[in-house]
């Protein structure tokens, strides 16, 4: 194997240091209590790897001494100034002298070597530990099915992984005053769990233990160090197995009390469901009598409302005829309208054309008044000048005398004096003229134009 393989491993796998030292400290109880006895005595750690037990001791004020023959390993003791050799950890072992050693340990080193050498390794350090002193050692937890079936093969160098009640027995065949079985780093959430799962028993077991065994020594020393060999460590298989087996029945006993009493249930709803269907039968009865003479009643209903309809029917088809009639009426309306518009628009246009004949008729007045205006001017101009002649005047008396003397033979035929011509009468005469004059004056403009001319022709007569 490359030299610096193992270490690359360890690295990986194992954990880091400070939690490899924290899950050590659980053998500081033991240690304390030897070492109060022998305060000036060595300790060693046989395949110290990378010295995390040599470490706490220091800490703890305890001298120790580690060996391994991994280099790469011993390297990270020699950094932080361990006091660490490249050695055969039993061969070293075996070279030191009787009653030397007050701690003899060895994490994970058992299950890398034979078992004649293991056998060995546990003789010697009997030799080597004082009275009292104390075999420690560690490995993988084979009643962790999990670890035993598969975790423990990850590491290469692994022999054979060793049944806690066979490593205890190595120390107790060699003599040792006490051995002690300490299961470890059992997972917290399970311990004292109530609800454990088949996957807890199958790796829920300590994943590693220990054998603590001491050495033969007086009463008082084993009686004073005897407090951690009476506390019980760790979780086993067996008892696991045995909460998980007690707990399955547990729950298949609430299982089975709770079915029971769903049935229980079951069948208190079943009695109450019947009591529940005679009584809504009996419900039932009643509302379908009740609902028989609602029936009867609707019926009688419906029959009115279908007489009531066929009545609506025919009003409906009297409304309908009215409708066509009105439609009709609405027609002829429509076309009377037509034709009012038709002869609205011929009397537009016919007014249109009388107002043009009107205007036009307006307009040949007017021409006509003003052509009639010249020739009455013409004419008084004329008449002007006939009466302010000379002869006019000359024959004023005699156009008199004619008037009087022509009606003179007819009036002397008639026996009547009455009939006789009369100044006066003339003169009546006259004033018809004159009325007569008026009468033109208010005829027409040129009437008056023609009366002016005829006053002023009698004035000057």
């Amino acid at each position: 194997m490359r030299e610096d393989f193992y270490k690359a491993f360890e690295d990986k796998l194992r954990g880091p240091r400070q939690v490899i030292k924290s899950r050590l400290e659980a053998y500081l109880p033991f240690v304390e209590l030897v070492s109060s006895y022998y305060p000036d005595a060595e300790m060693l750690d046989l395949g110290c790897g990378r010295g995390e037990w040599i470490e706490l001791m220091g800490d703890s004020g305890y001298k120790a001494k580690g060996v391994d023959l991994d280099d790469g390993m011993l390297s990270e003791c020699r950094k932080i100034g361990l006091d660490v050799e490249t050695a055969d950890a039993i061969k070293y072992l075996g070279q030191l002298p009787n009653e030397s050693q007050v701690v003899v340990s060895g994490f994970h080193l058992v299950e890398h070597i034979d078992f004649d050498d293991l056998l060995s390794l546990v003789d010697e350090a009997l030799r080597v530990l004082v009275p009292g002193g104390l075999l420690i050692l560690e490995t993988p937890n084979p009643e962790n099915l999990v670890v035993g079936s598969s975790s423990f093969y990850l590491d290469p160098t692994h022999v054979k992984p060793l049944p806690p009640s066979l490593l205890a027995f190595i120390p107790e065949y060699f003599g040792y005053e006490k051995v002690k079985v300490l299961r470890l780093q059992e997972p917290e959430s399970i311990v004292g769990s109530e609800d454990l799962s088949l996957l807890d028993v199958l790796n829920g077991v300590s994943p590693d233990y220990s054998v603590v065994a001491q050495k033969t020594a007086d009463r008082e020393l084993l009686i004073e160090t005897s407090a951690p060999f009476n506390v019980e460590y760790g979780l086993t298989l067996d008892f696991l197995a045995t909460q998980y087996s007690g707990q399955q029945k547990s729950v298949r006993h609430e299982e089975s009390m709770l079915k029971l009493q769903e049935a229980l249930e079951q069948n208190s709803i079943l009695v109450k469901h019947k009591l529940w269907q005679e009584g809504e039968y009996q419900k039932l009865e009643s509302q379908s009598l009740f609902q028989q003479k609602e029936l009867d009643r609707l019926g009688s209903d419906i029959k009115a409302l279908h007489e009531k309809y066929a009545q609506r029917e025919i009003y409906i088809s009297s409304l309908h005829s009215k409708h066509s009639n009105l439609e009709a009426e609405q027609s002829n309306f429509v076309a009377k309208h037509s034709n009012l518009v038709a002869e609205h628009s011929n009397l537009e246009a016919e007014l249109l054309n009388l107002q043009n004949q009107l205007r036009e008729a307006d307009q040949r007045h007017e021409e006509a008044a003003t052509s009639l205006d010249v020739i009455v001017d013409a004419h008084a101009n004329q008449l002007n000048q006939i009466y302010t002649s000379t002869s006019w005047r000359i024959m004023g008396p005699i156009r008199r005398l004619k008037r009087l003397f022509s009606a003179v033979p007819e009036q002397l035929q008639s026996s009547d004096p009455e009939q006789l011509p009369d100044a006066e009468a003339e003169t009546d005469e006259v004033v018809s003229e004159e009325e007569n004059f008026e009468e033109l004056e208010r005829l027409s403009p040129q009437g008056k134009k023609i009366l002016q001319a005829l006053k002023e022709a009698t004035n000057k007569e």
